[in-house]
């Protein structure tokens, strides 16, 4: 009885892990996007700009449906000092809804 238990719960984790795993499984691009932005007094602003390039350019060569942020995978601010003014690039996979 305690086996035949102990079998239904495996058999049970088994199916709910594979059922979330799927449901969580994004369509992703094969390569990454890279985009600078405009350079900005701030390094919050030069990132912001670089992700609202980033999503421009995923927008013209995917489609709307990668152009998000949030989804994309392997995810990179790289900023840098210009003088008085900070510069970024931000690196990301793009993922589909």
């Amino acid at each position: 009885m305690i086996k035949k238990f102990a079998l239904g719960m495996a058999a049970a984790m088994t199916i709910a892990i594979s059922a979330s795993s799927t449901a969580n499984a994004q369509a992703c691009a094969r390569n990454v996007v890279s985009a600078v932005g405009k350079t900005s007094i701030t390094a919050i602003g030069a990132r912001l700009s670089a992700r609202n390039t980033w999503r421009t350019s995923v927008r013209r060569q995917l489609g709307p449906n990668y152009a998000s942020v949030s989804r994309a995978r392997a995810k990179r601010d790289i900023c840098r000092k210009v003088g008085a003014r900070t510069s970024c690039r931000f690196v990301a996979r793009p993922c589909r809804a």
